[in-house]
């Protein structure tokens, strides 16, 4: 089957903490070989499409590109390797993708016939699995004794299924200004990790007002205000000025003609309740004290202690004994 040649675009290094991850591109569907679909390699789970298969087992058949045995055994924790951007072979097929912005979406190839279940990280199987049927023959190859020895068993237990290997990787969107990549952690094989992004400065800026007469006063009412405020006290303060002048000027008369000023405050406004009055006994010479009606003598609302009238301020004053 002839190769298909899509246009897209690549992606550069991204570093983060010390840590480089780099893209590797697969621009085009890899032709299909049918042998690779029953070439089937087993450990403890039986596993298709195994990249180092072409390489260590079968060197005559190479099932799967070389970025994608690349992409798999990554081994060193400072340099982290990704697919993008990736076209799925012609014997896979894509399983499920993701947008992860304007410009990235991830994809996750399967091989056909087998089933999508989910995500799982590179170097780790069981993101696409194929059923076995109870009493089928599985023919594959395991590693006895320092060689690869080919076998063969019949499936005796349900839920049994061959996984096969995942292709995971990134397609990038033309643009036409170069985008800001943030940093990315270590690849999870999940759709969230690469957040390559366009920054667009006018969307963060707050927009500036030049309008200055907008939601506030006009130059004109800031002038009237500024010049009437003062005005406004003046005036205040002159009628004061007048009538302070006019009572002291009213004041001095009075003194001078010899006319009893009126005061405006003779008697404290107290609550008047009782008034105690003191009058001499026949034959004694003490006083005898007697409760009658309110008084004009004493209308300060004293308080009797023995011979000593208080005032609510603890003010004493003592009646002269006569």
């Amino acid at each position: 089957m002839s190769q298909t040649t899509i246009a897209s675009v690549t992606h550069p290094p991204e570093t983060n903490g010390g840590i480089v991850t780099s893209y590797l591109p697969i621009f085009t569907n890899f032709p299909a070989i049918e042998q690779c679909s029953a070439e089937i390699y087993s450990d403890v789970l039986f596993v298709g499409f195994n990249p180092f298969y072409g390489q260590s087992i079968l060197t005559s058949i190479t099932c799967l590109p070389q970025a994608v045995t690349l992409w798999w055994q990554q081994t060193t924790p400072q340099t982290v390797t990704r697919l993008g951007p990736l076209v799925c072979p012609d014997l896979y097929t894509t399983a499920s993708t993701s947008i992860v912005n304007s410009l990235t979406t991830f994809i996750a190839c399967c091989p056909k016939s087998y089933t999508f279940n989910k995500l799982v990280p590179v170097s780790n199987v069981g993101e696409c699995n194929s059923p076995l049927s109870m009493g089928q023959v599985v023919n594959f190859v395991t590693f006895v004794s320092n060689s690869w020895t080919p076998n063969s068993t019949t499936i005796t237990s349900p839920g049994t299924s061959v996984s096969g290997v995942h292709i995971n990787g990134y397609v990038f969107a033309s643009t036409t200004t170069p985008p800001t990549s943030s940093t990315s952690p270590a690849d999870t094989g999940t759709p969230g990790i690469s957040t390559t992004s366009n920054q667009n400065p006018a969307a963060t800026s707050p927009p500036t007002n030049n309008n200055s007469s907008t939601g506030g006063l006009t130059t004109g009412t800031k002038i009237g205000i500024g010049v009437g405020v003062p005005l406004a006290a003046l005036g205040v303060f002159s009628l004061l000025l007048t009538i302070f002048l006019i009572r002291r000027t009213n004041k001095m008369r009075l003194l001078m003609s010899g006319a009893p000023i009126e005061h405006g405050e003779v008697k404290p406004e107290l609550p008047i309740t009782e008034t105690y009055h003191r009058r001499p006994m026949a034959g004694r010479t003490s006083w005898e004290d007697t409760l009658t009606g309110p008084d004009t003598a004493y209308e300060l609302g004293l308080a009797q202690h023995g011979n000593v009238h208080e005032l609510s301020a603890t003010l004493k004053v003592p009646f002269s004994g006569k």
